[in-house]
Formats: C-alpha cells, structure tokens, sequence
C-alpha cells in the first residue's frame, strides 16, 4: 500500500473519501457532569413508574365514567322499549338496529301497556331505575377504589415526595399533596341519577 493510499482510509469519525464528519459526536467535548448507569438504564426503558402509575390512573377513571355515561344511555333506551327483566338485567334481541333499538318490540310494547292502562314514560322509569341501581352496584367501584388506595400507598414513594417540615405534609410540585379520591355509589348517582 502507498502513502497516497493511506491518506485516503476514513478514520471512525470521518465519511470514506472525505474529510467530512461522519455523524455530529461529542467526542471532541468535555462536560462537568456524567450520567451515572441506573439513569440511562431507566431512560432506555421509558417513563419513571410514578407517571406511568399516574396516567393508568387517569385512563382507567375517565374509561370508567366513559362507559357508564355509554350504559346510562343505554339503559334508558333499553327501558323504553321494555328490553328490562324482573332480574333489572337488559334482555338483549337478535334483530337489533346499529343504533341499538328495537322498532318491533317497541311497537309491540307500547300495545300491551296501552292494553293495560299503564303509562308508558312511568312503567319506563321504575324500569330504568331497577336496572340502573343494579348495573351501578356490578360497575366497579370496589376495582376503582382498590386502584385508587394504591395509588395513594406508592406514588409518593416512587416520586420520592418530599415532605414539608412545618406541616409534615406530602409536598408536590410546591404545594400540599392531596391523594384522589376513589367515585363513590354516591357520586355516580348524583352524576347519573334515576329517572324521576
């Protein structure tokens, strides 16, 4: 091999042919601090566990409202069109439209209660408010508060919260931390209340 041959093999930092930089590095810097190994092992593997816990936390209670805001609706309809057993559970059809209505049934429904004098608006309610009392009963609520409860047991030990001196309170981000509260039976039939 030449000396003119040499000159031309591109070293690790530079492209082949060039004297161009290959990629920008920070080789040729000095910093005045370093990255110790158990920060860039949890930076490889994502966000810390109290985010992570915070924001499980905040799906699964907007998912849980989202779907009782979906049954209340539901129900109600399934109330209307006499779709509700003794038992206050939905009896489901076959032929049921997308929009879940049942246009037969419905139609047949409104003949037997005018057959038996009952009014149709009053013999829905009793019949929405049974099957929502037992669908608010089997929602989850003891699931949601048993998450709740965790959350409030280890976030402030996995975000290394500190505590307030003075007030031997939780401090977060400056001020008292005031753990979530779990919905109550209470809060979701004041948020979706029976039919009057």
């Amino acid at each position: 091999m030449s000396e003119e041959d040499t000159d031309d093999v591109a070293g690790p930092d530079t492209a082949r042919g060039t004297s161009a930089p290959r990629a920008f590095t920070f080789n040729q810097y000095s910093f005045n601090f370093k990255v110790d190994l158990g920060a860039r092992i949890g930076a490889r593997y994502g966000a810390p566990a109290f985010s992570q816990r915070r924001a499980k936390l905040h799906r699964n209670t907007t998912s849980f409202w989202s779907t009782l805001e979906e049954r209340y609706e539901e129900l109600w309809t399934a109330a209307r069109e006499g779709r509700i057993g003794d038992d206050g559970r939905e009896v489901r059809q076959s032929l049921l439209h997308s929009d879940g209505t049942d246009r037969m049934g419905h139609r047949d429904h409104k003949r037997r209660l005018f057959g038996q004098k009952v009014d149709p608006e009053a013999h829905a309610r009793a019949e929405f408010n049974r099957a929502w009392l037992r669908q608010v009963d089997t929602c989850g609520l003891t699931e949601l508060a048993m998450e709740h409860e965790d959350f409030a047991k280890y976030f402030p030990i996995e975000s290394n919260m500190p505590v307030d001196p003075e007030s031997n309170h939780l401090v977060w981000m400056g001020e008292p931390w005031i753990p979530p509260v779990a919905p109550t039976r209470e809060d979701v039939l004041g948020r979706f209340p029976l039919r009057e």
